[in-house]
């Protein structure tokens, strides 16, 4: 007999949220993970905000806000937006950030300004850091052998952003750019002057970032992640043994005499000994020979705002041909 295409809702339900999750689902194991670094950083949380005694109105819980951000990784979820309209029907996110099945959803403005405040403190970092302790702790990595990957990030803005720094274009708003000269070191996006004109490949040009990853090959995991901007700046190479290195360094001195050296480098977690040079057209080159691993990033743990990006520009030593006023990678900022 033929079912009868009828909706009929109950009042009430006995079941929990955590009943409508698969036991099987990877959420559940990323969830307890999650939480026990987020206990971990309730000192971190307790700066953050005014004490109680003070009164006033209770913020988003942080923790609630880095398992929604998380969340939002892990579905590459565009939009605060839109993450916060797929947790109001979705009962697997509600579970998952801690919201009840009657809690009421927070508008999206004020989770991008309760987001900001994390940013902040370097929650999003620590958070970061707290989950690979854990990873240690279970000798999920091994700490010798990585794989280093980057990708290019699009930036949030469009070519019409793309204006001439001087100004120059005037009030001339159409968008229309076809048979103009654009460079980074003419133009400037007006929404986001961080992001590079840049392109890999056969892809079109495109205002992007720069993400790279560092990988513990034991299991995959992320040890390591940096966002730069696409500037390109400097090429590398790799040799595989302190010999190769001198043989590099003769060749390069007879054919650029500026150059400098360095030895026992600490530079993206490894020990490296480094020649640097840069060619006639301003380009710097780094010829370089691994020693072994080394517990920081670069030459310290402390990455002041300053010292917090790959490359740190000073000006070339040598005259390059296309402009005197190019600026490369400091050999002593830690760069790899």
């Amino acid at each position: 007999m033929r079912g009868a295409d009828t909706f009929t809702e109950s009042l009430f339900t006995m079941r929990r949220l955590d009943d409508f999750v698969p036991k099987s689902h990877p959420l559940r194991s990323i969830r307890t993970m999650a939480n026990l670094a987020l206990a971990k950083m309730d000192r971190l949380f307790a700066e953050m905000y005014e004490a109680d005694i003070k009164g006033g109105r209770p913020s988003i819980a942080p923790e609630k806000l880095l398992r929604a951000m998380l969340l939002q990784v892990l579905y590459s979820i565009r939009s605060e937006r839109q993450l916060m309209e797929q947790t109001q029907y979705n009962l697997l996110f509600r579970w998952f950030i801690g919201l009840s099945m009657d809690d009421t959803v927070w508008v999206p403005t004020v989770f991008t300004k309760n987001r900001a405040r994390l940013i902040q403190h370097d929650a999003v970092i620590e958070f970061f850091n707290e989950v690979l302790a854990l990873a240690q702790k279970k000798n999920w990595l091994s700490g010798e052998h990585f794989s280093v990957d980057g990708t290019l990030i699009q930036a949030w803005a469009g070519h019409k952003s793309f204006v001439r720094k001087d100004g120059s274009d005037g009030d001339d708003d159409s968008g229309d750019f076809r048979g103009q000269q654009r460079s980074n070191e003419t133009h400037q996006s007006k929404t986001d002057p961080d992001a590079k004109l840049y392109r890999k490949g056969k892809t079109g040009s495109e205002l992007r970032y720069m993400g790279h990853t560092l990988s513990d090959n034991r299991h995959g995991l992320v040890v390591s992640a940096l966002v730069s901007t696409a500037d390109g700046d400097h090429l590398s190479v790799q040799v595989e043994t302190d010999a190769e290195l001198a043989e590099m360094q003769t060749r390069l001195v007879s054919a650029q005499p500026s150059m400098q050296s360095q030895s026992e480098m600490n530079c993206c977690y490894a020990t490296l000994n480094k020649h640097w040079s840069v060619d006639p057209t301003g380009i710097a080159w780094e010829s370089f020979y691994t020693l072994g691993g080394a517990p920081t990033f670069g030459a310290s743990r402390d990455r002041s705002a300053e010292a917090a990006a790959c490359c740190v520009p000073v000006p070339v030593t040598a005259t390059p041909k296309r402009s005197t006023s190019t600026t490369r990678c400091a050999p002593e900022s830690g760069c790899c």
